[in-house]
């Protein structure tokens, strides 16, 4: 038996550590893994968005540069009166799918509900609080479309439309082969 027969990769690991499940279908049987990264002020893209599925019987892993928290102007502002949304860590399966994003390709929030914090103290750092609320909230994964300052008010968002589109097709590849249209994401605490 082949040495890596067994192996998963450690980011992988990490998922299933935290309960998550690890799609270990090939080819592109896809697991998103965001890591956030503790906030630092001015820096919007701080966040990781690792794409990791099997092709030819090993692993293969893309990452991409990306935010997992609001920016400051919807954390200040809310549109929502309980608070600005952030993806709670842990494993949201199979809640987004191919749709669009005010009108722009992405993966849209429709395939299942997610868990959200609502921070609404109207600070500028997005934090964890002990407010959740599970729905469909609209919490897309998407590519800045103009002023990246508005580039979030929950969403998970990449700062270029190359990177989204590289994504949209490991996702179209995923559906090509078998493997259904929704894709599941893991959000991780990361270090410094």
């Amino acid at each position: 038996m082949d040495a890596l027969t067994n192996y998963t990769p450690p980011i992988l690991r990490q998922v299933e550590a935290a309960g998550g499940r690890v799609f270990r279908g090939d080819p592109y049987d896809l697991n998103l893994v965001a890591i956030r990264r503790p906030h630092i002020p001015g820096v919007l893209f701080g966040d990781d968005l690792i794409a990791t599925y099997k092709l030819g019987g090993r692993w293969v892993s893309e990452s991409f540069a990306c935010t997992t928290k609001p920016t400051p102007v919807y954390l200040t502002d809310p549109i929502n009166e309980k608070g600005t949304a952030i993806l709670t860590p842990g494993q949201h399966r199979a809640a987004w799918v191919r749709g669009a994003h005010r009108g722009r390709p992405a993966l849209v929030q429709t395939g299942a509900p997610v868990v959200v914090y609502r921070d609404n103290d109207r600070d500028e750092i997005p934090e964890a609080t002990t407010t959740t609320e599970t729905g469909f909230f609209g919490i897309n994964i998407h590519d800045v479309a103009g002023d990246p300052l508005y580039a979030s008010a929950g969403c998970v968002v990449l700062p270029t439309s190359s990177d989204l589109s590289r994504l949209l097709a490991l996702v179209n590849a995923q559906y090509l082969h078998g493997f259904g249209g929704a894709v599941s994401l893991s959000i991780l605490s990361g270090g410094g």
